[in-house]
């Protein structure tokens, strides 16, 4: 399925909300997350329609008329897996002398309410009498030593609404709300290394877009090019692709 450009533009500017708290001046404030990262000095999302360009409050606003002079010459982002050539002259322009690698592509796939397929995985749901129980277990009995490698120390790092997909009964994969927001959520994922190659990934996407908590907002799926993990599971579902970002930190 693909998107109109301003359908596509449209969901953009949801991501883009639903990633950062932006001050009263739609500068970026904080990124939505519990954790509270540091945000980029610079974002910018585009599609085919267009592009819009968020940046830090803490950036001067000499650089700032630069950027948005740079983003209004942009007539849009070009459909390729490689970096667009206008994001050069951003990342001059906020680079100063900081090394390249602080300038981050990723593409953005909208996760349609028909994602859900049949599967034979058994899921725990987040808000239901089975994830109160699962919880209660490892508040009890503490994470379990793969979950805690992968950065998942209490349960209070399934960040909610989330689902898990077991293998017996111990969690193999989890798919939870990495960004949340009034119009729109933003998925992280993590599978197992054991339990990886069997289609979990995909199965617990399709389960999480399907949580009633979620069911008035857009869903989005945001990968790095290099990330083939994510970049099958993206194929596997079908997910249409709404655009791009550079992040700039």
């Amino acid at each position: 399925m693909r998107l109109s450009p301003n359908d596509a533009l449209r969901l953009l500017a949801i991501d883009v909300e639903t990633l950062f708290t932006l001050d009263a001046d739609g500068r970026i404030a904080r990124e939505n997350d519990p954790d509270h990262p540091a945000p980029p000095r610079l974002f910018l999302a585009g599609g085919s329609g267009g592009v819009i360009v968020r940046l830090r409050r803490d950036v001067s606003a000499g650089i700032a008329r630069q950027v948005l002079d740079l983003a209004d010459a942009c007539r849009g982002w070009p459909e390729s897996e490689e970096p667009p050539a206008f994001a050069a002259a951003f990342i001059a322009c906020l680079g100063g002398d900081r090394p390249s690698e602080d300038a981050v592509i990723h593409v953005i796939h909208q996760i349609p309410p028909c994602v859900v397929r049949e599967s034979s995985t058994r899921f725990i749901d987040s808000d239901t009498p089975a994830g109160d129980d699962m919880i209660a277990r490892l508040t009890g009995e503490g994470m379990p030593a793969p979950l805690r490698q992968a950065g998942f120390l209490s349960p209070a790092d399934f960040w909610p609404p989330w689902c898990v997909a077991l293998d017996g009964e111990e969690v193999a994969s989890i798919a939870f709300a990495a960004r949340i927001g009034e119009h729109g959520a933003e998925i992280g994922v993590y599978t197992l290394p054991e339990c990886r190659g069997r289609g979990l990934a995909a199965a617990v996407t399709a389960r999480w877009s399907a949580l009633p908590a979620l069911e008035l907002r857009a869903l989005f799926y945001s990968a790095r090019t290099t990330n083939r993990p994510s970049r099958r599971v993206i194929e596997r579902l079908g997910l249409p692709r709404i655009g791009a970002s550079l992040r700039i930190a």
